[in-house]
């Protein structure tokens, strides 16, 4: 059974679309694209350490799809050919790393179709990327695992000429825009996180400084928010 952060991804896919997941791990994405049985479906996972791809290559052999899977040794997009696949998955990684692979290799991204983007940390500074260098979001989700709240950002080739908050950036504009149910624990959580590290700042004794202003400020700005999606 996937996690509900690997299950996100799998239900965002377009059945039958074809897919490589970049930093496949041990390929249990693929593995279970595969067995839904879409013989014409080219599913190709990729991995920078050999390791993993060895472990991957048993567990498909195991359920008998070695033939369905591809599996390559490579850095980001590179083990890939222009318009190879369909669908790019990109999971695991943060923000600023899956930003490197796109900047690395801009042209090639922009030809593929979609791209299913599934930060675990610093999803505000990709959509900002994303934003601003030729591409654009058509949906995002949210799913909790375990305690942590992980964003799956899908995206295309195509620039979108809007400009966004920074609040928005953080906590996803489309996700805002359809009161995404995840959105409140997950401001929730947030807010606690904020307060906390206002009370050690305040433990200091050291006089107000710049970052408890703007933890302040982030902890209104999100309880505005907050009301405004439980209404």
């Amino acid at each position: 059974m996937l996690s509900p952060r690997l299950n996100m991804i799998k239900k965002a896919i377009v059945p039958g679309e074809s897919i490589a997941d970049i930093g496949t791990d041990h390929a249990l994405l693929l593995q279970d694209l595969a067995l839904e049985g879409q013989e014409e479906k080219t599913l190709i996972g990729t991995d920078l350490n050999s390791e993993p791809l060895k472990k991957a290559q048993e567990h498909l052999k195991e359920k008998g799809l070695e033939n369905r899977v591809q599996l390559r040794q490579g850095d980001g997009l590179n083990p890939l050919a222009p318009a190879e696949v369909q669908g790019v998955v990109i999971a695991g990684l943060g923000g600023l790393e899956i930003k490197r692979i796109f900047e690395e290799s801009k042209e090639k991204a922009k030809t593929f179709e979609t791209f299913y983007l599934l930060p675990h940390q610093q999803a505000a500074q990709l959509r900002e990327y994303i934003f601003d260098n030729g591409f654009t979001l058509f949906a995002e989700d949210l799913a909790k695992e375990k305690d942590h709240f992980y964003f799956l950002l899908i995206g295309k080739p195509g620039q979108e000429k809007r400009e966004w908050t920074q609040t928005e950036l953080e906590l996803g504009p489309l996700l805002l825009e359809k009161k995404h149910p995840m959105l409140p624990p997950f401001i929730k959580k947030r807010m606690k996180d904020f307060q906390r590290i206002l009370k050690k700042i305040e433990k200091t004794g050291d006089s107000p400084c710049q970052q408890m202003l703007v933890l302040e400020q982030k902890i209104e700005e999100y309880g505005e928010v907050l009301e405004w999606l439980l209404k």
